[in-house]
C-alpha cells in the first residue's frame, strides 16, 4: 500500500485564476498512487498534475515518472467520469505517510503552501468505490459460469441525462434505469419528517464502461453508485413528427416544491379506522 494519499479539488469560483481563500472547491478524486515514502508534498502534487494532464500514450515517460497498477486505475476513472484537466487555481491535498495533511494550491510557477479550505462543495471521488464495476470480462461467459452454478453480472458505468437538467454519472450493477431519484429541482414529498425527491425521467444514455463479473447464483447485486453531477448544456427540443419523447434539455422539465404528506395522528381512545 502506498505511502501517500493524494486528493484533487477544483475551484468553482474562479477557475485558471490563482486560488483564494473564499473561492469554492469541489472534490475531484482521492487514490494511492505508488510513491517513494520520501516524496514530498510539492513533488507527489506535482507527479498528479502530470498524470493527470498528460496523454495516456506518454504515462511512462521521464517526465510523469513510472505509473504503478493504482495510478493508471486513478487516472482511468478521472478520464472515465469526464472530470476537467487539473489547472491554476485547483487545490491538492497530500497526506503523507505518517498522516500529516499538507494543502497546496496550484499557481502559475508551482503549488503553493495554504491552510485547509472551508469552502468545499461534495468530496472527491474514492477510486475504490468505482473498482468493482471496472472488474471482469469484456464480454459474458454464460457457459462457464452456468457450470460452476454461478450467473454473470453485468457492471456498467453510464452518463445519464435526465429531465431535471443533470448528467448524472453513475455505476450500476445491471442496466440502465429509466429514472432516478436526482435531486429537489423537480420537487418532492415530505412524509413523516423525511423529504423524499422526485424522480427524475432519463432522457438518454451514453455507456462509458460495460464488464462481466460472475457471481454465486442468487446473489444480490450492489446497489447503484452515483460518481459525479454536472448540468447539462444542451437546449430542448421536441421531435419534428410531433412523437413522444421530447427532452427538456438542460432546464428542468418542471419547477417543482416540497409537498407534504398530512400524517393522522390518532388520539388515545381512537380507532384507527
Amino acid at each position: 500500500m502506498s505511502s501517500h494519499r493524494i486528493s484533487l479539488y477544483h475551484n468553482l469560483t474562479s477557475p485558471f485564476v490563482p486560488y483564494s481563500d473564499s473561492d469554492w472547491l469541489t472534490g475531484a478524486i482521492t487514490f494511492r498512487p505508488l510513491l517513494s515514502a520520501h516524496t514530498s508534498p510539492d513533488a507527489a502534487a506535482d507527479w498528479a498534475f502530470n498524470a493527470f494532464n498528460t496523454d495516456r500514450l506518454h504515462l511512462a515517460s521521464p517526465h510523469t515518472g513510472p505509473v504503478d497498477a493504482e495510478s493508471l486505475l486513478a487516472i482511468k476513472v478521472y478520464r472515465l467520469v469526464r472530470l476537467p484537466s487539473l489547472a491554476v487555481g485547483d487545490v491538492a491535498a497530500v497526506a503523507g505517510p505518517v498522516g500529516e495533511i499538507n494543502w497546496l494550491a496550484c499557481d502559475l510557477d508551482g503549488w503553493r503552501p495554504i491552510t485547509r479550505p472551508h469552502r468545499i462543495d461534495g468530496e472527491p471521488l474514492d477510486v475504490d468505490v468505482v473498482r468493482p464495476f471496472l472488474r471482469g470480462r469484456l464480454s459474458a461467459d454464460l457457459e462457464a459460469a452456468g457450470e460452476a452454478g454461478g450467473e454473470m453480472h453485468r457492471l456498467c458505468v453510464f452518463e445519464l441525462f435526465l429531465s431535471c437538467g443533470h448528467i448524472a454519472t453513475v455505476a450500476r450493477d445491471g442496466w440502465y434505469p429509466v429514472s432516478v431519484a436526482c435531486c429537489d429541482r423537480l420537487g418532492g414529498i415530505v412524509s413523516r419528517g423525511d423529504y423524499i425527491p422526485f424522480a427524475s425521467e432519463v432522457e438518454g444514455i451514453n455507456l462509458l464502461s460495460e464488464r462481466y463479473g460472475p457471481r454465486p447464483g442468487g446473489a444480490r447485486r450492489k446497489p447503484g453508485v452515483l460518481l459525479r453531477r454536472r448540468p447539462r448544456t444542451d437546449d430542448p427540443y421536441t421531435r419534428a413528427d410531433g412523437g413522444a419523447c421530447p427532452s427538456a434539455g438542460r432546464f428542468p422539465a418542471r419547477v417543482g416544491a416540497p409537498r407534504y404528506i398530512p400524517v393522522r395522528l390518532i388520539a388515545e381512545g381512537d380507532s384507527a379506522s
